[in-house]
């Protein structure tokens, strides 16, 4: 086994989320699978902090950071996708618009 933080005694952040949801379980593996690999290396799980070492974060935020929508565009590089999410598209019950088709040319709040 590797033991490269073991010398540097090396502290990384791991943001992940509100319990309840997939990301908090996701960091708790990825967290464990790293620790077998290095135990020496330190990852601590935060919700949200100022700064983080690397981070879990759903599409629609990370593309925000990205961009710069309601805050200054973040540095950020995407190591890989946990998982994909499908995109919804909500009608009132009243709706002529069944499909994803059936919104064509209509205005979309």
């Amino acid at each position: 086994m590797a033991s490269s933080a073991a010398a540097q005694n090396f502290k990384v952040t791991l943001g992940t989320a509100t319990p309840g949801g997939g990301f908090p379980a996701y960091g708790d593996a990825f967290i464990t699978v790293i620790k077998a690999y290095d135990p020496a290396l330190e990852i601590v799980p935060r919700l949200e902090a100022a700064t983080l070492d690397m981070a879990l974060v759903q599409g629609e935020v990370v593309h925000e950071a990205l961009s710069g929508i309601g805050r200054p565009k973040a540095d950020l590089r995407i190591v890989t996708a946990m998982y994909p999410t499908a995109g919804m598209f909500v009608v009132r019950a009243d709706s002529p618009a069944k499909t994803i088709a059936g919104l064509k040319g209509r205005k979309i709040a």
